[in-house]
Formats: C-alpha cells, sequence, structure tokens
C-alpha cells in the first residue's frame, strides 16, 4: 500500500458514514422548512425530535462531505507526487499544495460551524432559526474552494507532460485523463446557482452533492485505473509475444 490507497481507504470511510447520516436526513427531515408551510403546519412533538436528530445529523454529513472531497485532492495530488519525483520542482509544489489544501480544509470545516449563533439554531425546528439553517454561506465557501483547489490541480501536469519524452498523442491522452477535473468544476459551477435558487429542498441540496462526490471519485481514480488496464496491457502483450516466440 502507498499513501493514495490509505488516503482512499479514509476517503471510503467518509462515503460510508455519509451515506448512513443522508438517509435519516432525507427520511426524517431537518429545520429547513420552507416559509410557506411554517405559516400553517403544527409541528407534533414527534417530528421535532425526528427533524432536530435529522439537523444534527445534516451538520456531521456536511463534515465527512468536505472531509470526503479534500481527501480526494489529497489522492490525486500523491499520484502528481510519484509522477514528479526527482523532478527539481517537486518539493516546491507538494509543500505549496499541502499547505493551500490544509488552509482551505479548515476554512471549509470552519464555516461548517460558525453560521448560527446561538449554535443550537442549526437544530431548532421551533421557532423558526431563520435563515442560517439553511446554510447558504457554507454552501457558497465549499463551492468557490473546491473550484479554486481544483483548478490549481488542473495546471500541476501542464510542465511535467512537456517535459516527456513521448508522442504528443500519448502526451494528449495522459493530459485528457488529468484534465477530467474539469468535469467536477462544472459541476460545482452549475450546482451553487441551482441550490441556492432551491435552498428550502435538502434533496436538491443532496443529490447535487451526491453527483459531485460521484464526479471526483471517478475523476481521481481515473489515472490509476487507466495505469493498471495499461500495465495489464502490455503485460499481454508481452507473454503473447514470449508465448509464440
Amino acid at each position: 500500500f502507498n499513501m493514495g490507497d490509505y488516503l482512499t481507504m479514509a476517503a471510503c470511510l467518509c462515503c460510508m458514514v455519509r451515506l448512513a447520516l443522508i438517509h435519516v436526513v432525507l427520511t426524517w427531515g431537518t429545520n429547513n422548512v420552507p416559509a410557506a408551510i411554517r405559516k400553517t403546519k403544527i409541528f407534533t412533538e414527534d417530528e421535532i425530535y425526528r427533524r432536530e436528530i435529522g439537523s444534527k445529523f445534516a451538520i456531521a454529513n456536511r463534515v465527512f462531505y468536505n472531509s470526503f472531497l479534500w481527501l480526494q485532492k489529497l489522492v490525486l495530488l500523491d499520484v502528481y507526487r510519484r509522477l514528479l519525483l526527482n523532478l527539481r520542482y517537486e518539493k516546491i509544489i507538494m509543500i505549496s499544495f499541502l499547505v493551500v489544501f490544509f488552509v482551505t480544509y479548515v476554512a471549509v470545516q470552519v464555516t461548517t460551524f460558525s453560521e448560527c449563533k446561538p449554535f443550537h439554531l442549526y437544530w431548532q425546528v421551533v421557532p423558526d432559526p431563520g435563515s442560517c439553517a439553511k446554510a447558504q454561506l457554507q454552501l457558497i465557501v465549499v463551492g468557490v474552494l473546491n473550484i479554486v483547489t481544483d483548478v490549481l490541480l488542473l495546471a500541476v501536469p501542464i510542465p511535467l507532460f512537456f517535459s516527456l519524452k513521448t508522442s504528443w498523442k500519448r502526451k494528449l491522452k495522459l493530459y485528457v485523463l488529468f484534465t477530467l477535473g474539469i468535469f467536477i468544476v462544472a459541476i460545482t459551477v452549475i450546482r451553487l446557482p441551482i441550490n441556492a435558487t432551491n435552498k428550502d429542498s435538502q434533496v436538491n441540496r443532496t443529490t447535487w452533492a451526491s453527483t459531485e462526490l460521484l464526479t471526483a471519485t471517478i475523476v481521481v481514480n481515473a489515472p490509476t485505473i487507466y495505469g493498471l488496464w495499461n500495465k495489464k496491457k502490455q503485460d499481454s502483450a508481452y507473454s503473447n509475444s514470449h508465448g509464440t516466440g
């Protein structure tokens, strides 16, 4: 196992915990209830209890969601580390990205817990906790920092591919593979205004967040999967050539 494998295991754990939490959130609901419904709805004690639990789980879900995204960035950075090994700018790039990832990760987690004051408004059902329960600031901060860090990651392979001694066709194929991250950026850009428009809908927010996580998983693991497939293909060709010789 290498560092990327352990980071992937940690990301898988975050994903599984998030799945468990979001199931309760979507089943029991949260304190994010549209004002029009609040005017006529009478909450029972049981419903208040369930929505309070759902709201608390929604906060925990955001922590694991943020952690999953940033762990995936570290997985991709580890792939780059192995490609940049022994190049003169390897340490500078690695240290710079680690600092950026640490600062942005702390920023998104702090924002997750800093919108509602007093803190219990995060799960207060009655009376109306106000707009802070919709966590729009958290959505924007995570979205923007996710875009910024992903764009930075897209720039890492550029000098590497110029230094590769191989055909332009192969260089292009590899660069396309490593720039699939643009799909994550695109989904985040599309997601932000849609979630802002549907800020009363937890289902909408969860659906887009899950789409983003799935895309990130595919994009981050694509280079490794391609490398394994390519190695298997080469080994097969080598075996066939020696078998017929």
